[in-house]
C-alpha cells in the first residue's frame, strides 16, 4: 500500500479470513533505506486460496482530545457515553516516560485511530509510540516517551479520529493472475467499517429529543431535554451533551419556540455559537415569520442539524419528514 501523505495518515488494515496477519512497515530501497511511503503487511491463507479481500482504514482528519490527564500521582478513570478511559500512574524507565492506558475503544470495530500525546510545560506537544496489546472488549498500552523527563510533562491527552474505509475485494494472490478486484467506497451519508456497517451516531439538545430517538434508533447516542435561561447552566448542558459525542457524529439542535410561554428559553450560549450553521438572529426571524427551519453544517469535527419550528407539535413532525436525518431513516425503517 502507498501512502500519499505518510507522516500525517493513520492506518489500519486487515484480510478477513486470514489468520496472524500483521503491518510488517516499510519495504527497503537498494540502498537499504525504508521506503516510508510504502507498507507491507503480511498474512498466513490457505494455500489452494487464489483470491481475497482487503479492507483498509485510513484517516488524515484533525485529532479529537477525547480525555486530558493530569498526572498527579493517582490513577484516573474517564466515562465518555459508552466509552471508559483509564490512566495507570506514569513512571520514568531510564530516559523514557511510560505511560499506562487502558481503554475500551475500538472494542466492536476498528471504528477510530487512537494515540495519546503529552503536552510538556513549555507547551510542546510530544507524540509516543506504545507497547501492550488490544484485546475484543479491552485494550492495554503503555506509550513510550523517548528522551521525554516526566516532571517535564504538564498533562497527557487521548485523542481519537475516525477512519474511513475502503474494501478490495476479488484481490490476486498468484503472480500472473488477472482478477476484476472491486473496491467499495464509503457513501456521504455513511461509512464502511470493518464489517461494513454504518458506525455514525446520532445525540441531540432541545425538546422533540423523544421523537428524534426513535427516528435514529439504534444510532441514538443520547440527548439532553431542553436549554436554560440560565448562561452558566445551559453552557453545562451542552457541555456535557457534546462530551458524548464522537468524531464524526451528527448533533442535532432542537427548538420549539412556544417552550418560551411554559418557561423553557430557547438558547445558544455564547461559547457554543459556532455550533450553528446560519447565526442565531436568523434562526428566529424565520420561525417569527411562520418558517420552519432545517439546515445542515459542519463544526467541531461534527455534522451540525439544525431544527427549529414555532410550536412542539410542528418540530415533531418536522423530526418525523426531514430529509437531513434520511441516512438514520433509512436504517431504521422509520415510516
Amino acid at each position: 500500500m502507498k501512502l500519499s501523505d505518510p507522516d500525517r495518515m493513520s492506518y489500519f488494515w486487515m484480510v478477513p479470513g486470514g489468520r496472524h496477519g500483521s503491518d510488517t512497515g516499510s519495504p527497503r530501497d537498494e540502498s537499504g533505506y525504508p521506503i516510508r511511503a510504502l507498507k507491507a503487511y503480511t498474512v498466513n491463507l490457505p494455500q489452494e486460496q487464489k483470491t481475497t479481500t482487503v479492507r483498509i482504514g485510513a484517516t488524515a482528519a484533525q485529532w479529537q482530545t477525547v480525555v486530558t490527564y493530569k498526572q498527579d500521582d493517582r490513577e484516573e478513570t474517564y466515562s465518555e457515553g459508552e466509552y471508559a478511559i483509564a490512566f495507570g500512574i506514569p513512571y520514568m524507565k531510564g530516559n523514557r516516560t511510560l505511560a499506562p492506558v487502558v481503554h475500551n475503544y475500538n472494542r466492536k470495530e476498528k471504528q477510530y485511530a487512537i494515540r495519546v500525546i503529552a503536552i510538556t510545560k513549555s507547551g510542546q506537544v510530544r507524540n509516543s509510540g506504545y507497547s501492550g496489546s488490544g484485546g475484543i472488549k479491552l485494550s492495554s498500552l503503555t506509550y513510550i516517551f523517548n528522551e521525554l523527563p516526566l516532571e517535564t510533562i504538564r498533562e497527557f491527552q487521548f485523542q481519537v479520529r475516525p477512519y474511513t474505509w475502503v474494501e478490495f475485494k476479488n484481490v490476486s494472490l498468484r503472480p500472473g493472475l488477472k482478477t476484476g478486484v472491486q473496491v467499495i467506497g464509503h457513501e456521504e451519508d455513511s461509512k464502511l467499517s470493518v464489517s461494513g456497517y454504518y458506525e455514525r451516531k446520532a445525540l441531540g439538545i432541545g425538546p422533540g429529543w423523544q421523537e428524534l430517538s426513535r427516528v435514529v434508533g439504534d444510532h441514538y447516542r443520547g440527548s439532553i431535554g431542553g436549554y436554560s435561561s440560565d448562561q452558566n447552566k445551559c453552557a453545562e448542558y451542552f457541555r456535557k451533551v457534546l462530551s458524548w459525542a464522537r468524531p464524526g457524529d451528527t448533533f442535532v439542535m432542537l427548538f420549539a419556540f412556544d417552550e418560551e410561554k411554559r418557561g423553557h428559553t430557547q438558547m445558544v450560549p455564547e461559547q457554543y455559537l459556532d455550533l450553528l450553521p446560519i447565526p442565531w438572529a436568523q434562526i428566529k426571524s424565520h420561525v417569527n415569520r411562520g418558517e420552519v427551519v432545517e439546515i445542515k453544517g459542519k463544526a467541531r469535527g461534527l455534522e451540525i442539524i439544525v431544527l427549529a419550528a414555532s410550536e412542539l407539535e410542528r418540530l415533531t413532525t418536522l423530526i418525523r419528514q426531514t430529509e437531513l436525518l434520511r441516512a438514520f431513516k433509512k436504517i431504521n425503517e422509520v415510516p
